[in-house]
């Protein structure tokens, strides 16, 4: 278990569930792949750009993990987002951002969340 003094801002956003479980929350792994990848990309956004510590903190495998983020950003893009505006929300590289272009998209229902600025 990670203590709180070694996480980075925003991090306590996936794992704020070890140290208050509540019965009527779902578990991460629980939620559809839109809203996985929508945390996935606003922990992201929120200064977690290792895809290693978010795959742990997430629970899933890295794998699962890039893919979820890949597919979130293709969704993005394929709905008008500037890529400008994604690389540096989402602190990805054009070339990032490039590669994920080519994956298939979520549906349309699919917005991130909102960043609190």
């Amino acid at each position: 278990m990670l203590s709180r003094t070694n996480l980075f801002p925003g991090a306590l956003y996936l794992s704020e569930r070890r140290y208050q479980p509540r019965e009527t929350e779902l578990k991460f792994g629980d939620l559809t792949p839109e809203v996985q990848a929508a945390r996935l990309l606003h922990c992201r956004c929120l200064g977690i750009v290792s895809v290693r510590r978010l795959a742990a903190e997430a629970g899933l495998p890295v794998e699962r993990t890039e893919l979820l983020m890949c597919r979130g950003l293709s969704t993005l893009i394929a709905r008008g987002y500037p890529a400008e505006e994604l690389c540096e929300t989402y602190r990805v590289t054009p070339e990032q951002l490039s590669r994920a272009s080519m994956m298939p998209v979520f549906s349309g229902r699919f917005e991130p969340l909102a960043t609190s600025r």
